[in-house]
């Protein structure tokens, strides 16, 4: 009977941790660079059945004969997947369709992976909104920008046009960064990540073959589709009811013993 609470007791658990899973990703549903989560479960130890404690069927084979004590969470993980590029009227909303994230650095220098781009110049510092600065090389000072004369490439090189010559000044340098294993990224919040061993993180200058494209007045969706985590939503409640049955079941079956004794 014990077993039986147990395997209940760890069904609920885990069907609850699935549900706030799925909940949060509903719930960043409009979130920009919004990564979703999945949940990973795996069984727990089994235990074996043998002719002294139960009967048994000489025809069961010896792969069955035990019976799982259960489940558990191993952990979340992050669904990088491409989100839907939209149109934003700032020029300095910007959007990676590809690899890469952009780098946002917080006032004691540490850097974060993020794929939200809404990025605000004030006072010559383009940061999110935040406040993390966003890592750009410059090659002037931007508090001298003209926003109506600059330009974006797709490699996140900032121009400013000439009005006279039509001539194009680099003014700055967006740098994007990766890292090979998205495994190795850790959730830091405000839809941003920071690498378990920052030595592993790449940029774009360096292998600017490895990223894929930046494009102003564009913002990134989140990657949540509203159907599909409904319907993991509805499952897992039913899953998370099943669990709540045994365990009540068990319960009842320990009354009835108890009784007789």
């Amino acid at each position: 009977m014990n077993k039986m609470l147990q395997i209940g007791k760890s069904g609920l658990l885990a069907q609850q941790q699935k549900l706030g899973t799925l909940s949060g990703n509903i719930a960043n549903l409009q979130t920009v660079g919004f990564k979703k989560m999945t949940t990973s479960f795996s069984e727990q130890m089994r235990h074996s059945m043998s002719a002294d404690s139960v009967s048994l069927s000489a025809e069961v084979p010896e792969d069955r004969r035990s019976i799982s004590l259960g489940t558990k969470t191993v952990r979340n993980f992050t669904d990088f997947r491409q989100g839907t590029l939209v149109h934003s009227d700032d020029f300095f909303h910007m959007a990676i369709e590809g690899p890469g994230f952009f780098g946002v650095r917080d006032q004691s220098d540490q850097l974060f992976l993020t794929r939200q781009g809404e990025f605000t110049l004030n006072q010559g510092v383009m940061s999110d909104a935040s406040g993390r600065r966003l890592d750009m090389i410059f090659h002037s000072d931007p508090s001298t920008w003209d926003i109506e004369k600059l330009s974006l490439s797709e490699n996140g090189e900032v121009f400013s046009r000439d009005d006279d010559s039509g001539e194009l000044t680099l003014m700055a340098k967006i740098q994007l960064f990766d890292i090979q294993n998205h495994n190795r990224l850790l959730g830091a919040g405000k839809s941003s990540f920071k690498a378990i061993a920052p030595e592993e993180i790449f940029n774009s200058s360096d292998r600017p073959e490895a990223f894929g494209k930046i494009f102003p007045k564009s913002l990134e969706r989140s990657n949540v589709d509203l159907l599909d985590e409904m319907t993991q939503l509805l499952m897992t409640q039913r899953a998370y009811q099943l669990s709540s049955k045994s365990v009540s079941s068990a319960d009842e079956m320990m009354q009835v013993v108890n009784e007789i004794l």
